[in-house]
């Protein structure tokens, strides 16, 4: 209860499909794209966007993804999630070419979002979430 006497409501449930599976098969679409061509698995990775609030079309989304190399592929390396907030960042690596040798190491977080409508992970492509602090969900744990 808070101070006012209202009781707090709790958070709805999250998706039954985790973050990091959602984030998974997102880059296996888009690499599959890459190897296989067709536009049938770019358009099934389009749907795992939240593409209101990154605000791109399927156009521009597919004018992104085709620069990707081919055979990309990440590796999850840990996942966040606020059930309260409702969102989650999941922490990926990935191999980037490198005119010197092997290659380089990156990480970074893809933050995702629950999309209510459809209780599922939505991911935010191009990072226009706004009231999403992946290091404050961090400290949450």
């Amino acid at each position: 209860m808070n101070g006012c006497g209202a009781k707090e409501e709790a958070p709805p449930p999250l998706p039954t499909e985790t973050a990091d599976v959602v984030v998974k098969r997102f880059y296996e679409l888009i690499s599959e794209a890459q190897i296989r061509g067709g536009s049938l698995p770019i358009r099934e990775a389009f749907k795992l966007i939240d593409s209101e609030s990154s605000q791109i079309s399927q156009a521009k989304f597919v004018q992104i993804v085709k620069r990707y190399p081919s055979g990309f592929q990440i590796q999850v390396v840990d996942t966040k999630v606020s059930a309260k907030e409702g969102n989650a960042a999941v922490t990926i690596s990935y191999k980037m070419p490198s005119m010197f040798g092997d290659g380089y190491d990156v990480q970074t977080d893809v933050l995702l979002k629950v999309d209510k409508a459809s209780n599922s992970w939505k991911i935010d492509f191009t990072g226009e979430t706004d009231d999403q602090d992946p290091n404050a969900m961090k400290r949450q744990g």
